[in-house]
């Protein structure tokens, strides 16, 4: 290939939107609100090249998302030398990707162009628990984990390419569904020997299926 040239651009629109209530002096409650519109779109260009055969080519994609997420906070204080806290997330998501063109097919040979659009949609949701303890002044221990479950769904309402053992490019139009289920367990024990001086270690288990 030479004469590769490309290009591409995006732009990110975010809203957040927080409030916190304190129902009871030793409770806090944090609901949440984040808003997330995304475009962008690239091409780009060159020249395929087979012994001295040559064949140009040009590709463009653009693609639009938006995605709204809803947090709870609850954080509790009432016993000494302990923090509580427990919450969850909920994203919804929708977004269009549009593609078109590709490599350069030379005498027959290569990835021939694509033309395809590609609708989504997302839903995740998170749940967690956990807990801060401070046995001394210098010395502080979390415990805590949580449970996350991430879907998507793709409906290809254009896909120019075969789906069958032949083709030579079915990635990843075939896919119509994906999700992914995680537990999480962790632990973090935070150490200040000096004033200037602090020592952090982590252990995490995480299970996941995809």
């Amino acid at each position: 290939y030479t004469n590769l040239v490309g290009n591409s651009q995006a732009t990110e629109n975010v809203l957040n939107l927080n409030l916190m209530t304190v129902p009871l002096s030793q409770f806090t409650i944090v609901p949440s609100v984040r808003v997330q519109k995304t475009d962008w779109d690239g091409n780009s260009s060159g020249i395929g090249t087979l012994g001295v055969s040559t064949e140009p080519f040009m590709a463009d994609s653009e693609g639009d998302q938006i995605e709204v997420r809803e947090r709870l906070d609850l954080r509790y204080t009432g016993v000494t030398n302990w923090v509580y806290y427990a919450g969850g997330e909920w994203t919804q998501g929708d977004g269009t990707l549009n593609e078109n063109g590709g490599l350069s097919q030379v005498n027959g040979i290569g990835v021939p162009p694509v033309a395809r659009v590609t609708d989504d949609s997302r839903f995740f949701q998170k749940y967690f628990l956990g807990t801060r303890w401070y046995p001394t002044r210098r010395v502080t221990l979390d415990l805590g984990g949580y449970y996350k479950n991430n879907q998507y769904d793709y409906d290809h309402t254009l896909d120019s390419t075969a789906n069958n053992g032949g083709s030579p490019n079915r990635y990843p139009a075939y896919l119509v569904m994906q999700n992914f289920e995680t537990y999480d367990a962790n632990t973090r024990l935070t150490l200040r020997p000096l004033q200037n001086v602090t020592l952090v270690t982590r252990y995490e288990y995480q299970w996941s299926t995809i």
